[in-house]
């Protein structure tokens, strides 16, 4: 990286420093330039976005004057929405670069602590700051004269009725009270703040030590991968090696032994493998990297002196809402804002939902009866753990049951069965429900609205589930089919690709609109949907990798799962039948 200005060259070059400390404090320095600019671009951004004005280089980039042309109807809101969207990738790709460059600042100071006297490093330090406010002053003016220019040229265009009901800002509020009237003003304040808002920690020794512990769990899974890739390293060399003797007079050709089902299933499994022994301490090189990254980031922590982001009137507030277990507080679905009503509002929204969905049937104990085994109307809590238990039990075994088939059909290894092997330690799926704030005016929330009206999202948390392992299994095989699925769109710049590939003669008369999908994700038959994913994975075979499996073992999982769809809400047992 190539430094602004030359002044601190010369301040370097009066150091005496040798060349190579030189180079490592040039690259400092202009490292931390470029983060100050990419500081400054980020809040010029961040002011575009809150003004909803657009620099040149978002249109060019879009280049919507192709995309979207006069004659079509609607055009304009599109495509302001289309620069919003591309406003907020910038956005994003600027405080991913924000954060490598923070990252880099670490290693190259470390390295300078390490290596240069300390009256130097600290003259080092001194040269820095000197030019880090000299670049954010020079840009920060540069930027602010822009922003103003771009704001006389393009003045904010207030809503008009013509527009569409669809707000491009979200409300500055970022709360929906459901029904309930006794929340202070106050908690109203606080809790508008936005389920993104991070309360300052307190820096106590609690803190500390669990800096130390996840930055020891870091360590050890660095070290754990650096182990596993050493070792398949060695392994495939071996085969090598024997496949090249042992065809050194048959054939010239050398192939390289193909990687284990087992070892292409661990690559990315997200679960624990038991029986994992503490990794050995790796190359010197990586050892004093890790030992030199732990004792900054406490050196960090020790030397921190947090300031408090809330008011005391807040923090009263929030504790007040923490010690309140009337209330039910969750996140709105899609909106990104808190929604807040009773406990008894919220089983309410999730019973009716339960009960107007034909999908779902409660399961009830059972007890003998003059010799028949007859449904118990009203269990105790006592009888609903007891079933909850033996239903996840019997999950357990049966899925253990099926893979074992399968690893004693396909010969796998004993390692590749313990990882997909079901532990003892799980529990049923649990469901809740998020509520569609968007699908209401807001100014329905304002007074009492009926339970009839208000709209939920079910989901289903599987996590340490009975089937979890199982269904991360095929979703891993079967995941590479969407590319071959026309209608599927991996993001927005793929939709924008074929958007653009459209003839602009195509447009002509045509009109662009918006609509909300009364049911995008609707109920299908299982074994129908079943039978579609085994044919288009037989079509499409030379594209998936089964990891030791075959279309067979799948289709069985896959009935496996989907068959066995409970889930427990209330204490109580479900179980979804269709779909």
């Amino acid at each position: 990286m190539r430094l602004i200005s030359n002044i601190p060259i010369r301040k370097l070059h009066r150091l005496n420093l040798t060349q190579d400390i030189s180079g490592i404090a040039r690259t400092f320095i202009s490292v931390n330039e470029h983060l100050k600019i990419s500081e400054q671009k980020l809040l010029f951004l961040r002011r575009c976005k809150k003004r909803q004005i657009f620099p040149s280089f978002i249109n060019a980039s879009l280049n919507l004057t192709r995309l979207f042309p006069d004659s079509v109807q609607g055009a304009d809101y599109l495509a302001r929405r289309l620069r919003c969207m591309s406003l907020n990738q910038h956005i994003s790709r600027f405080y991913k670069l924000i954060a490598g460059y923070k990252s880099r600042i670490c290693k190259l100071k470390d390295v300078l602590f390490r290596t240069v006297l300390r009256d130097k490093f600290y003259e080092i330090l001194a040269i820095d700051e000197c030019n880090r406010n000299h670049v954010k002053s020079l840009y920060k003016s540069r930027l602010q004269r822009k922003f103003y220019w771009l704001n006389q040229r393009h003045p904010r265009v207030e809503p008009t009725n013509e527009s569409p009901s669809i707000q491009l800002q979200k409300p500055e509020e970022r709360i929906t009270v459901v029904n309930f009237d006794a929340l202070s003003q106050d908690q109203k304040q606080v809790l508008s703040l936005g389920p993104n808002f991070a309360v300052t920690p307190k820096l106590d020794e609690g803190f500390k030590e669990k800096v130390s512990v996840d930055i020891a769990q870091c360590v050890f899974k660095i070290r754990h991968k650096l182990a596993i890739e050493q070792r398949s390293s060695n392994e495939a060399q071996q085969g090598s090696s024997q496949e090249v003797e042992s065809t050194e007079e048959q054939e010239p050709e050398v192939q390289v032994p193909e990687e284990s089902a087992f070892r292409r299933a661990k690559r990315d499994c997200p679960f624990p493998t038991p029986f994992t022994r503490t990794p050995d301490p790796t190359t010197p090189l990586l050892e004093d990297k890790l030992a030199s990254f732990n004792r900054f980031v406490m050196e960090l922590v020790d030397n921190a002196k947090p300031v408090k982001n809330l008011t005391h009137t807040q923090r009263t507030a929030l504790s007040a809402l923490q010690k309140n277990k009337d209330i039910h507080i969750s996140v709105s679905d899609k909106c990104g804002e808190f929604v807040v009503c009773t406990k008894e509002t919220h089983k309410q929204l999730t019973g009716k939902h339960l009960s107007d969905t034909p999908v779902y049937e409660r399961i009830l104990p059972n007890r003998k009866v003059g010799g028949k085994i007859v449904p118990v109307q009203s269990p105790t809590q006592q009888q609903r753990e007891r079933l909850i238990k033996k239903k996840t039990a019997d999950l357990v075994e049966s899925s253990n049951k099926l893979w074992r088939e399968v690893v004693q059909n396909q010969s796998l290894d004993d390692e590749y069965e313990r990882l997909i092997k079901t532990p003892g330690a799980v529990s049923l799926p649990v469901l809740y429900v998020l509520v569609k704030t968007h699908k209401n005016s807001p100014e329905s929330f304002r007074s009492n609205i009926p339970i009839e009206q208000i709209k939920v999202r079910p989901i289903i948390s599987c996590v340490d589930s009975p089937t979890e392992r199982l269904s991360w299994l095929v979703t891993k095989i079967l995941k590479p089919l969407l590319k071959e699925i026309p209608t599927h769109l991996s993001n927005l710049y793929e939709h924008l690709e074929t958007l653009k590939k459209i003839p602009q003669e195509q447009l002509i008369g045509l009109k662009i609109f918006t609509a909300d999908i009364a049911a995008l994700y609707t109920n299908v038959n299982v074994q129908s949907t079943i039978e579609d994913i085994i044919g288009l994975a037989d079509e499409n075979l030379e594209k998936l990798d089964l990891l030791g499996l075959n279309l067979t073992d799948v289709h069985k999982i896959l009935i496996h799962i989907l068959s066995n769809s409970y889930f427990m809400y209330d204490s109580q047992l479900w179980h979804q039948v269709d779909g």
